[in-house]
């Protein structure tokens, strides 16, 4: 019987949209190249791969290398459909996690090539993840952060955080606190009207806006004049009523902006105002010092030793039943590292509570 060989059928290509992988040093010039296809669909699928690929290391070099930023700047900021922009916007949040692709955003200024998206964008999730970007990049090196100040990014955050919608305003905020360790971005958000923004914030209906509001304020008093601006506006006040506040981060951010302002004077004379508050703010402080949570420990510690400079709030502080044996408390604690850091802080504040003229 003869023997019978049946061809093997060629194996079809692949549909143009089908993203296939490459491997070794073809892989990021390929995916590159897909991203910034003219087709929409290979395009959005090439841009849904780029997002997944962005998480291994090696990946996210091979891309950069290829120069894949300059092509996610060019679709955020002016891509013609919302998914190109909400995805090229997603792949560049991936690029601010790795140091080399990073590195590629500052190079390629996508700060100043993604502004207008960033904070005009008809589309909340371009914003969103152009927000999540620019802060991953302003807490890296400090390269990052310069390159979001020269694009005019604090003015540009004091006069759109308000405007901007309720579920982003956090972020807003927190990529305007990136800004404040630069001297330039700090001067800036200051004349901008930072002061007055944050305060506004501090009242909203939403916890994660006023924890983030609490933390801007406390970096914008970094600044000497910040200061006495924020007391001058009734900030003590403010921060004091949300040492009660519900949430944590918002207890957190509050007691951190106190410290920095009542480092003055006229700010530690604030504590004690010409009329009753609601809430006393020094039973406040002391409640604060029996909280599980050692930053806000550490804090409280911190604006105890601050306040009990003036003599009627040091007097309140001594005379309390339950402040001398909370700060004992923590100078006693379980003797792990972060203990001891607490307990250095709170002997500080004991001996500020003691201190006798």
């Amino acid at each position: 019987m003869p023997l019978i060989v049946k061809p093997t059928p060629a194996h079809p290509e692949p549909p143009a949209h089908k993203i296939m992988p490459a491997f070794a040093t073809r892989f990021g010039p390929k995916l590159a190249g897909e991203v910034a296809a003219t087709d929409r669909l290979v395009r959005v699928n090439a841009l849904t791969a780029l997002c997944d690929a962005l998480s291994d290391p090696e990946q996210a070099h091979g891309c950069a290398d290829a120069g894949v930023v300059e092509t996610l700047n060019a679709h955020v900021s002016g891509g013609q459909d919302a998914p190109t922009r909400v995805l090229a916007a997603k792949a560049l949040c991936g690029c601010a996690r790795d140091a080399r692709a990073a590195r590629a955003m500052v190079d390629a200024a996508t700060p100043a090539a993604i502004q207008g998206a960033c904070l005009n964008d008809a589309e909340q999730d371009v914003r969103m993840h152009c927000y999540d970007a620019l802060i991953r990049l302003g807490g890296g090196p400090r390269r990052g952060a310069s390159s979001i100040v020269a694009a005019g990014y604090p003015k540009a955050l004091v006069e759109k955080a308000e405007k901007e919608s309720v579920g982003l305003q956090p972020r807003a905020l927190d990529l305007l606190t990136s800004c404040l360790g630069n001297e330039q971005g700090l001067a800036e958000a200051l004349d901008a009207g930072g002061i007055a923004t944050c305060l506004s914030l501090l009242g909203s209906m939403e916890a994660a806006v006023r924890a983030a509001a609490g933390r801007c304020l406390a970096g914008l008093c970094f600044d000497m004049s910040a200061k006495d601006a924020a007391v001058e506006a009734d900030a003590v006040d403010t921060l004091c009523a949300l040492l009660e506040d519900p949430d944590l981060g918002a207890r957190r951010a509050a007691c951190a902006a106190l410290v920095s302002v009542t480092t003055t004077d006229e700010g530690k004379r604030r504590m004690v105002p010409a009329e009753p508050r609601p809430r006393d703010a020094v039973a406040a402080i002391i409640a604060l010092l029996a909280e599980p949570d050692a930053y806000l420990t550490t804090t409280a510690c911190k604006l105890v030793a601050n306040v009990a400079v003036h003599p009627k709030v040091r007097a309140q502080l001594r005379e309390d039943k339950e402040c001398l044996p909370a700060i004992d408390a923590l100078i006693a604690g379980p003797g792990t590292d972060q203990d001891a850091l607490v307990a250095q802080h709170a002997r500080i504040a004991k001996d500020a509570v003691l201190w006798e003229p």
